[in-house]
This record gives structure tokens, sequence and C-alpha cells, in this order.
């Protein structure tokens, strides 16, 4: 069985649970449930952490996220790496950097202060590539 189809069962598995109640309270509580629930250990890493797969949940009345990419290879943490390059100030403490976002399909999304970011689909390689311009030196990553 493939992870996908793994993580499949596992998830089916806890749905036909029912209601479950939160296991704590916060902003995180929908993760730290189903992750338990699955048998992982809470972690801090952007890595994948459930049989090569980063699981990401959510809760927002406004919209339904359909996947959550995290980005990684085997030199370094692409989403670290992207983090340092393109994150702009944190509005409370500075010496931190965000970069958070909505890209919608295949159109430029403006991101932070001044860069333009979409998803370009290669579906003979089967990959997702995330494009970033900077709209006055050009294409960047």
């Amino acid at each position: 069985m493939n992870n996908i189809s793994k993580l499949n069962n596992e998830f089916n598995a806890i749905k036909n649970m029912g209601w479950i109640k939160e296991m704590r309270k916060g902003p995180t509580n929908i993760g730290y449930t189903f992750e338990t629930l699955l048998g992982k250990k809470e972690d801090y890493n952007d890595t994948p952490d459930y049989e090569g797969i980063e699981i990401k949940t959510k809760k927002n009345d406004k919209f339904m996220t359909l996947f959550c990419c995290c980005l990684y290879s085997e030199e370094k943490s692409q989403a670290k790496r992207i983090l340092e390059k393109y994150g702009y100030p944190d509005k409370k403490i500075k010496q931190f950097k965000n970069l958070r976002g909505d890209i919608i399909c295949t159109n430029y999304q403006k991101i932070g202060h001044r860069y333009l970011y979409k998803l370009k689909i290669d579906k003979n390689e089967g990959k997702i590539y995330l494009v970033i311009i900077d709209p006055v030196n050009g294409v960047m990553d």
C-alpha cells in the first residue's frame, strides 16, 4: 500500500469515529488532535512528517484550502530558502520574516512587498513549480 492510500485509510477511520473533542485549546488544536489520532508525535519541523507527507490542517469559515505545499529538497529546506530570500519583516517582531499568501491556480499573485508568485504545472513531469518574479528585475526563481 502506498503512503497516500495508507493516509487515506487512516483519515477515513478517524472520520468514521464521528465528532471528536479537541485534545487541546488554541490555533493548533485541529492539527494536534488529528496527528495524535494518527499516532504521530508533535513536531515543529517543516519537513514531511508522516510517511513522507507533511500533514496540514486548517479551520476557516471563509474558504477551504485544497492543499498546502511545504517545499523541500535534500540540499536545504526550500521553504526556509524562499523565506530568507523573499520574506518581509514581521509587523511586530522585525527580526523575523513572514511570507504568507494565497496562490490561486496559475495567475500571478502579489505577496508581501514586491514579488509576484504563480504556480507552473508540468503534467509531463507530474510536478508543480513555484515561479517568483521581481517586477523590476524579471524572473527570480
